[in-house]
């Protein structure tokens, strides 16, 4: 699951994101409150894995960016290796009917920034976006 985390980074990026430490704990946090305690991988809905699979990866959307006429903020990271920065400059694009539409990308974080350094800078973008 860590390994997961940092893949593509290299070891000063792994640093940049946040405290190894604090990673390995909030793993053992999330294994330990697994029903099934023998289990060594974090068991998860996979729905959106599987909508990937069967219909973006095969020419059928889910649903139509287009369509979406909601404020919407896309946020993304810099190394974000599950959500790239270029599948949201994508959504981001083709947005238009959105009242407003914003795209942040968060230097030095990864899909799970919540998590990492970068999250105090999320946690204020989500909020100032919220509270308009």
């Amino acid at each position: 699951m860590l390994a997961r985390w940092v893949t593509g980074l290299d070891a000063a990026q792994q640093t940049a994101i946040g405290d190894l430490t604090a990673r390995q704990q909030w793993a053992a946090t999330v294994l330990a409150s697994d029903p099934n305690p023998s289990s060594k991988t974090l068991r998860a809905p996979a729905g959106v894995v599987k909508d990937v699979l069967e219909n973006w990866g095969q020419g059928r959307p889910t649903y139509d960016p287009a369509k979406i006429q909601a404020p919407t903020l896309i946020v993304v990271g810099e190394w974000d290796h599950e959500t790239t920065p270029e599948q949201g400059c994508e959504v981001f694009a083709r947005l238009e009917a959105a009242a407003d539409r914003r795209f942040l990308l968060i230097g030095r974080a990864t899909h799970s920034m919540l998590l990492e350094r970068q999250a105090p800078v999320l946690r204020a973008a989500v909020e100032a976006f919220l509270s308009e």
